[in-house]
């Protein structure tokens, strides 16, 4: 039975693992600590602007607790910390947020469309993912527009994690 209540729970936390960059509700670079660390993750981001201390994921992503990071963050998460917290470090408040983008945008996924969103893929700076069970059962391709290394997927478009990659 205990077994099962732990394995439901994970289930319901993102299952992205820890220290995965994001952005903010203000549009800053952020990384979340692994469980109880209480020093920044990189010196690229001497601000707390988050923890789950004294709460959860679910207190500060769904239930108003705190200060709440914004969904791009909330997904990044990462699994839970049982007798421990996370705290999310952002790059500092004086530093130059994300633009707001008008370019070109693409869907992460969506299935084959004649190229379209391979172009638009593209234009954003990705790569196309295919499915190679649709290749071998002939079947309508579920496609992906993968980031480059250095790069994750941000507002329709791939964007630098770090500030060395500006």
């Amino acid at each position: 039975m205990f077994f099962a209540a732990v394995t439901l729970a994970l289930l319901h936390v993102p299952g992205v693992l820890a220290g995965n960059p994001c952005i903010n509700h203000q549009r800053h670079r952020c990384q979340w600590s692994n469980c109880a660390s209480s020093s920044p993750p990189s010196p690229l981001y001497p601000h707390v602007e988050a923890s789950t201390q004294g709460t959860s994921w679910s207190g500060i992503c769904r239930q108003g607790v705190g200060k709440y990071p914004g969904n791009d963050c909330c997904q990044m998460y990462g699994p839970a910390c049982w007798f421990s917290n996370r705290k999310l470090w952002c790059e500092s408040d004086t530093s130059q947020p994300i633009a707001e983008y008008n370019g070109p945008r693409a869907r992460q996924r969506w299935i084959e469309s004649k190229g379209l969103w391979r172009r638009a893929c593209a234009d954003v700076g990705g790569v196309v993912w295919e499915s190679s069970a649709a290749a071998i059962f002939h079947v309508e391709a579920t496609e992906l527009c993968i980031c480059n290394k250095g790069q994750r997927w941000f507002d329709g478009r791939c964007i630098a994690t770090t500030l060395e990659g500006l």
